[in-house]
């Protein structure tokens, strides 16, 4: 599978992520409810939060990069008509 653009793949990721992020925090809920030990699962499920957090600042880069090029790019091409 090709992906055309860097975002696609950072959404497979924060999709995958944030679906085992919610299933983790499922799982930690459950064993807190329960009285079984849940520190593992708990680490587990901040391990994946603050994966998340930091594949959507990524993607947050990568678009803030794209919206930056485009603008020089712009101004470029108006610096050109202009001369």
């Amino acid at each position: 599978m090709r992906w055309n653009d860097p975002r696609e793949a950072l959404d497979v990721g924060i999709g995958f992520v944030a679906f085992f992020g919610v299933a983790f925090f499922a799982i930690t809920l459950w064993c807190e409810l329960s009285g079984q030990p849940a520190l593992l699962w708990a680490v587990v499920t901040l391990v994946l939060v603050l994966a998340l957090v930091a594949l959507w600042q990524a993607r947050r880069r990568i678009i803030a990069a794209r919206l930056r090029a485009e603008a020089d790019a712009e101004a470029e091409r108006e610096r050109l008509d202009r001369h």
